[in-house]
């Protein structure tokens, strides 16, 4: 009697799935000649182990791939990433020319940005007040600013980033004459 309290104390340390039944890892082998049940192995009644792993992988697979997918009105984009090639004895020319009183327009981040979307998007018509301000400069004179513009058919976006570089601040003689340099645009196309 004191051995059926012990077992029946014990059951319940015992590691989870560590029953009475073991699971079988291989499928049992049937000797050369041995008739099969409906052409598949039968195995004494225990779940075949590998078989239980992959209906469990498969149930995964489906339910992520269920979570993962798009909803049906969404739309996925495809950015691309156009850096503009900097020649800084250009840049250095460039602002010695607005230095001089010459196209002070490229002294407005905004204004910049749209001259650089004409050239980029054939559709944009050049009106400024058209341009968000993705993230605009700030008051302290932060030298990057990113601007968008979308088309009314949505169906890309276009991203232009305008930088100021310090290296100009020298023939600029102060903060405000620094020009502003497109230096990235980013075509978002919607699928």
């Amino acid at each position: 009697m004191a051995e059926m309290v012990t077992r029946a104390s014990t059951a319940a340390l015992r590691p989870i799935g560590q029953g009475r039944r073991q699971l079988q890892r291989r499928a049992a082998r049937h000797p050369a000649g041995a008739a099969q049940e409906n052409g598949s192995e039968s195995n004494g009644g225990t779940m075949n182990f590998f078989s239980l792993k992959k209906v469990a992988s498969a149930a995964m697979t489906c339910s992520l791939a269920a979570t993962l997918t798009a909803p049906a009105g969404a739309r996925r984009s495809t950015p691309e990433f156009r850096y503009r090639s900097l020649d800084r004895s250009e840049i250095e020319n460039l602002q010695r020319w607005v230095a001089a009183g010459h196209e002070a327009w490229c002294k407005d981040a905004r204004l910049v940005a749209a001259e650089e979307l004409k050239r980029v998007a054939g559709d944009f018509r050049g009106d400024v007040t058209e341009l968000n301000a993705a993230d605009a400069p700030a008051a302290s004179g932060a030298g990057k600013a990113t601007f968008e513009w979308t088309p009314l058919d949505g169906r890309v976006v276009y991203r232009i980033t305008v930088e100021q570089f310090a290296w100009l601040l020298p023939i600029a003689k102060d903060a405000e004459g620094l020009v502003w340099v497109p230096t990235v645009t980013e075509i978002d196309m919607q699928e």
